[in-house]
């Protein structure tokens, strides 16, 4: 079974993007606590289910320097909150542009026991 979102926000979190140890435009790579790597597949579905990052688990970093990001896959589209609520992601925004529902905002995890 692969990781919740909430396990791969936890992997993304405790940095803001002028933080980050890579910049804006660069390609990244985002590994669960678990120590596999998001993959967006083919049909827009997102896993956290590879042991070794390749293309599918490479996104380029949008976004301002202390603003929110966009992650966007090697297909070319944005990560996506869809749904009612927001509450599930898929990696096959049809955008070219990132909206609300594409931008997200690192924030510091909560730490764990």
């Amino acid at each position: 079974m692969s990781p919740t979102w909430t396990g791969i926000a936890t992997a993304l979190a405790a940095w803001t993007v002028a933080a980050l140890p890579c910049a804006v435009g660069e390609q990244v790579a985002l590994r669960t606590d678990s120590g596999m790597f998001l993959r967006a597949a083919d049909d827009g579905t997102l896993r956290a289910d590879r042991l070794v990052p390749g293309e599918q688990e490479t996104f380029e970093l949008g976004g301002d320097r202390d603003g929110p990001i966009t992650l966007k896959t090697y297909r070319g589209r944005f990560l996506l909150a869809e749904g009612r609520d927001a509450k599930q992601l898929r990696a096959d925004s049809p955008r070219a542009e990132p909206a609300e529902r594409e931008t997200f905002v690192l924030v510091p995890a909560v730490a764990r026991a």
